[in-house]
Formats: C-alpha cells, structure tokens, sequence
C-alpha cells in the first residue's frame, strides 16, 4: 500500500525545496488521490527511479 491517509485527506505537505528535488515518479505516489484510484505507475511492469 502506497497511498495512506494524509494523502487521502490532502494532509501530507512537503516543502517546495524538497519537492522539486523528487523524481516524477516519487512526486506520483506521493499525489493526493482516491482510496480507489489507480496511478499509473502501478500499470508499469518495470519503475525505475531516477
């Protein structure tokens, strides 16, 4: 499980500085989101972060 409920509930804050300095694909999982919706990036066989 990668969504829990700060971000559920848009709770989580990072800071400005730290987020421009996440991978697209952290900035993906971190993203605020349904308990029920489906990102992209679990349709992926293969994630490399970078």
């Amino acid at each position: 499980v990668l969504r829990y409920r700060p971000q559920f509930k848009g709770q989580s804050a990072v800071p400005d500085v730290l987020a421009g300095r996440l991978s697209p694909e952290t900035k993906e999982l971190m993203a605020q989101a349904h308990y029920t919706h489906i990102k992209e990036i679990v349709k992926q066989e293969v994630v490399n972060l970078t």
